[in-house]
């Protein structure tokens, strides 16, 4: 039988295709085409990203894609070592095998059942599991402007007008709950709300919650105090520099070969539509969000669709042939269809939310390396 690239480079030129023909037509870089003819695995950036190319190239040739795979699973399969001499000239046990084994196994699961029922019984009666118990912060509000991560417990002065209010953050549930001098405020992720610390009509401070987890009080809440009526009660006020831990939805990029997708004051939910053009595979993950830890993946075909909902702070894709996916960005009464690559082309890339220096917030795509 021929070997997986002879088969792929031989079933080409029957057809008559040149290497920059068949690129054209799948999507495929000519380097990872000549690659699977010259059997040149190493150069893929990937395991999954390889079988995906040798599927779409078997399927465009008219090629058996799994006799294909078989060869690949051939040419990686480990040659099993022939019996060592001693094992050919010794005699054979008075035993079988077979009985051996199950009797060591049988012993080595006793022995370990043993070590746990021991070391259970075993422990002082009062010993307890250690619990990190966080204490209450106190801060004070300086300069106009606090930012910074809370847990349930802590608290906020804010000298104003020659008194000082305190807010205090009591619990994280379905909103973060913050006591203020006169009521109990609900705020919800994103959602600004103004207070009137000194009830004569006017707002005079702002809270803004920008990262939080539903019903996780250990993960804190990352909010902002700002007031709002400074500039007639305290003067010599100076810019506070960024806190250097934020969330993930507010980390400010400086790279420059980022594209701006959508602005605006606050960040907001958004989504991603993608329409397969072409055969890919396709990789994805949301990001900053425990509730959506893990990464999914998948080999698309051509005409398939996939929408990912609700997006709170940013997601990671990785394409391996850029032009088959149409990726469209949709979020705030607004979608954007975007230029993730050229055609063959791997790409690896972000598209999250990021915070500028004037506290507005930009929605970008960002190439990783």
């Amino acid at each position: 039988m021929d070997s997986l690239g002879n088969t792929l480079k031989a079933a080409r030129e029957n057809k008559g295709y040149t290497l920059e023909q068949v690129s054209n037509e799948t999507y495929i870089a000519e380097r990872y085409l000549q690659a699977l003819e010259t059997e040149e695995f190493s150069i893929f950036p990937g395991e999954s990203y390889l079988q995906g190319f040798l599927k779409t190239y078997s399927e465009y040739l008219g090629l058996n894609a799994q006799e294909l795979f078989s060869l690949y699973r051939s040419i990686h399969g480990e040659v099993q070592e022939s019996a060592p001499v001693k094992l050919l000239v010794d005699k054979p046990s008075r035993f079988p095998s077979r009985i051996v084994f199950v009797v060591l196994l049988s012993m080595i699961i006793l022995a370990f059942v043993g070590a746990i029922v021991y070391w259970i019984t075993s422990r002082p009666k009062s010993e307890s599991t250690f619990i990190e118990v966080h204490e209450p912060a106190q801060w004070t509000l300086e300069n106009n402007l606090f930012e910074r991560r809370l847990y349930p417990g802590d608290s906020l002065t804010i000298p104003y007008n020659q008194y000082t209010y305190e807010f205090k953050l009591t619990g994280i549930e379905d909103t973060v709950n913050i006591e203020s001098p006169d009521t109990i405020l609900n705020l919800e992720l994103n959602q600004e709300m103004f207070v009137d610390l000194d009830a004569d009509g006017t707002d005079d401070v702002q809270i803004l919650v920008s990262d939080f987890v539903k019903g996780e009080s250990v993960t804190g809440a990352f909010l902002q105090f700002k007031v709002v009526q400074a500039e007639s009660v305290i003067e010599n006020t100076v810019p506070v520099s960024t806190p250097s831990t934020i969330p993930q939805a507010s980390v400010q990029s400086t790279g420059s070969t980022q594209t701006v997708i959508f602005s605006s004051r606050n960040p907001y939910p958004f989504a991603l539509q993608i329409i397969f053009q072409n055969y890919c595979f396709f990789r994805w993950e949301i990001i900053a969000e425990r509730a959506r830890p893990n990464r999914n993946e998948e080999f698309f075909q051509k005409g398939r669709e996939l929408n990912i909902q609700q997006i709170q702070n940013g997601a990671r894709i990785g394409i391996s042939n850029a032009m088959a996916a149409r990726v469209t960005v949709i979020g705030g009464g607004q979608e954007q269809t975007l230029d993730i690559g050229t055609a063959g082309e791997v790409v690896v890339a972000e598209i999250r939310w990021v915070r500028d220096d004037d506290t507005h917030y930009r929605l970008v795509l960002l190439p990783l390396e």
